[in-house]
């Protein structure tokens, strides 16, 4: 990736591609996306792409893991400090939020 993008442009840069990655992939589904369709939807060059990440299959990983990682953060901190289990219904609406 060229020096002329700052860490807050690179953060940006794939936080749109991910973005763009899901958009696309529930639109589409896996087989039909392609690259290109999340480089225009990111508004972003394809070779830029490929600075970030090496295919669509390792981007697909890294999207499936930052989400992963977004659910368990959020899930830790409706544990709060006391370590207690959620209620039903905060974890139900928990539940929602993340797959709808």
């Amino acid at each position: 990736m060229p020096a002329i993008f700052s860490t807050s442009d690179r953060d940006a840069m794939r936080r749109r591609m991910i973005e763009a990655g899901w958009a696309c992939l529930l639109e589409r589904g896996y087989r039909g996306t392609r690259v290109e369709d999340i480089t225009r939807q990111a508004g972003i060059a394809q070779g830029t792409f490929y600075g970030f990440f090496s295919s669509k299959a390792e981007f697909v990983a890294e999207m499936v893991a930052e989400n992963r990682r977004e659910l368990l953060s959020r899930l830790g901190g409706m544990l709060g400090e006391s370590g207690e289990a959620p209620g039903r219904d905060e974890l139900g609406r928990w539940m929602r939020e993340v797959w709808h």
